[in-house]
């Protein structure tokens, strides 16, 4: 893989030299200096700048010529922000509940002198993460819009000596605020995976929008604009999935004050994703550039999920409505806010499918989300390695055909107590009634596909697993919070040993092998096997110990603050797979059922293959 450039550039031709400049203003401060709000860092948002935008008016002592040129005023794009900070005035977007994505060049330059953090060079790229300060504002009139805090900033890591072998990140960062945006922020443009050799065509003919805040000559209203522009030509960039690779465009232009704005990219179902930001642009606008270049900064994909999701995570995007993840062998975590993460266990993102509040289901294509059903009546999904399924309200069970609102009925026994459960190769359900049935391993297709393995109307709980393309692993659980058996299925109708008997039992899953068992107590446990009783090994004894999820070879557990572990397979061994800070408030398997509590009172959290202490 060759490097480029590094953005995405926005051209107008002509045969004159062009001359390029980074987009973020400066302000100029007060005598009285920034104002602030309490306790803390002085906010950056200037006391005479406050003045000036609620009078719809930034002086030319702030600014000159500055705004998307071309474009027109924006009252749409409510999830892009006017950003101050100590270097200057520059445009962001909320790509997380705190989480503001804008260029690395609208942050302080390093100290030569002393430790100093919060800090970059986009130049050199001496760049720092740290503590912030300054304020984001919203609104197409930001003088009347929400304010935001910012407390923290985070920069690409830079391999050493970049500028010398032209390996430096991207013109980029990610602004943390001290509160949350509280609606649905932008999403992410998926990972990009570059052709070899010359892209330049890559994204040709795709129309972007560019969003920013800037004034234009003089007395002028500060408000948000923006306007569409045409792709010419890509370049490669250093990482081979990245959020947006560079190129060439002719169009609308950004000015000073735009840095940091979004290049906004349409995806097949009409919605718009944050491809990039604007870095650099021409010195100066004016009615009628002849000569003028913006470049775009791609998003490199590396950050992303380190600042969002942690190390060894896979960020998977952000929405308020998400409910639930069913995948066969991955495992997927909700924080609040709907963001979702993938552990990187090396499957790619094997069918991961997703549910909202509202009935959609999407499904992850290892890029962007693909929405394949938007019925208010689904309120269950679950997933074998190669299929989907959800199951409606009244209990019809549906298959997905391979494209949007393209399900078939596989099971119309109405029962409003039906619950699904997937593995790798198989679907199951268990029915009010007590019944337990399991679709055929050569397709699970119509009706006569499902064989009855129990009818006993003790059993409550039935969990699954074992690998792609085996016969399948079936547990269930019998009783009340009294008098609780598993029982493992054999063969076939009926045929079913008994391997766990204790009133503690409040949950188990199920992996590629293994059988585990999660008590009351927090202990959780691994089936050995009958010699001639049930053996069980015990991995914890930990009370903070919330739910486990089995997925393939792995065990996970996801404790009462947040933080999720993964077993190493000895007693008390298990690996910090992120901090609270990065808290889950959900794991997930290979099915997930909208509570009905979710539509009395937002309660998110739903009964999946791994089960909750909770649940008792």
């Amino acid at each position: 893989m060759e490097y480029r450039d590094k953005a995405l550039k926005v051209r107008h031709f002509n045969h004159a030299p062009i001359r390029k400049t980074h987009l973020c203003k400066s302000l100029d401060r007060p005598v009285n200096g920034p104002i602030s709000t309490g306790p803390g860092p002085g906010l950056v948002l200037t006391a005479a700048l406050v003045v000036l935008l609620a009078a719809g008016l930034w002086t030319t002592a702030f600014a000159q010529s500055m705004k998307v040129y071309g474009g027109t005023d924006d009252t749409q794009h409510t999830e892009v922000v006017l950003l101050s900070t100590a270097a200057g005035g520059c445009t962001g977007t909320f790509i997380s509940q705190r989480l503001i994505v804008t260029a690395a060049h609208c942050f302080p330059q390093c100290s030569t002198v002393g430790a100093q953090f919060g800090c970059c060079d986009s130049q050199t790229w001496e760049c720092r993460d740290g503590l912030a300060t300054g304020q984001a504002r919203d609104g197409f009139n930001p003088a009347i819009g929400t304010t935001w805090n910012i407390d923290h900033v985070y920069f690409p890591t830079a391999p050493p000596n970049c500028k010398n072998n032209d390996t430096c990140p991207p013109d980029v960062a990610l602004v943390q605020t001290t509160s949350i945006l509280g609606r649905a922020p932008m999403p992410l443009m998926g990972p990009v995976t570059m052709p070899t050799g010359d892209s330049i065509g890559y994204f040709s003919g795709t129309t972007i929008t560019i969003v920013g805040y800037s004034p234009n000559n003089g007395l002028v209203p500060v408000r948000r604009r923006s306007g569409q522009t045409i792709v010419t030509g890509t370049d490669l960039v250093p990482e081979n999935r990245a959020y947006l690779v560079n190129g060439t465009s002719t169009g609308i232009v950004g000015c000073p004050g735009d840095s940091g704005g979004p290049a906004l990219f349409t995806n097949s179902y009409g919605e718009q994703e944050v491809g990039g930001v604007l870095s650099q642009g021409p010195t100066n606008c004016n009615p009628t550039p002849n000569n003028w270049e913006n470049d775009y900064a791609y998003i490199p994909r590396q950050m992303v999920d380190r600042v969002l999701c942690g190390e060894g995570w896979e960020f998977l995007g952000e929405h308020p409505d998400n409910a639930g993840v069913a995948s066969p062998v991955d495992l997927v975590r909700k924080s609040s806010g709907g963001r979702l993460c993938r552990y990187d266990n090396g499957s790619l993102g094997k069918n991961i499918v997703l549910i909202r509040k509202d009935g959609d289901i999407l499904r992850w294509n290892g890029n962007s989300w693909q929405l394949i059903d938007d019925n208010f009546n689904s309120v269950e999904i679950a997933t074998t390695e190669t299929e989907v399924f959800q199951r409606h309200s009244n209990g019809i069970v549906w298959k997905w055909d391979g494209g949007f609102r393209l399900w078939h009925q596989i099971d119309t026994y109405l029962d409003v107590d039906k619950r699904l459960a997937g593995s790798p190769s198989r679907l199951y359900q268990i029915r009010g009634n007590g019944e337990i049935h399991r679709c055929s391993q050569s397709g699970c297709n119509s009706e006569t596909d499902w064989e009855i393995l129990d009818d006993n109307f003790n059993s409550t709980k039935i969990a699954a697993g074992g690998v792609a393309g085996g016969s399948g692993l079936l547990v269930q659980l019998h009783g009340d919070h009294i008098n609780r058996r598993m029982w493992r299925h054999r063969y076939g109708f009926r045929d079913w040993e008994i391997i766990a008997e204790n009133s503690q039992v409040i949950g188990m899953t199920v992996g590629y092998n293994d059988i585990y068992k999660i008590l009351s107590t927090g202990d959780i446990k691994r089936f050995i096997g009958l010699n001639p009783d049930p053996t069980w090994e015990l991995l914890d004894d930990n009370f903070n110990s919330k739910r486990i999820v089995a997925r393939g070879n792995d065990l996970f557990q996801l404790h009462g603050n947040g933080i999720v572990w993964r077993s190493l397979g000895c007693f008390r061994c298990w690996a910090n797979l992120g901090g609270q800070e990065l808290s889950a408030i959900e794991i997930f398997g290979s099915e997930y059922t909208l509570p009905d509590e979710l539509f009395a009172d937002g309660f998110e959290s739903g009964d999946t293959s791994g089960w909750s202490v909770t649940q008792q």
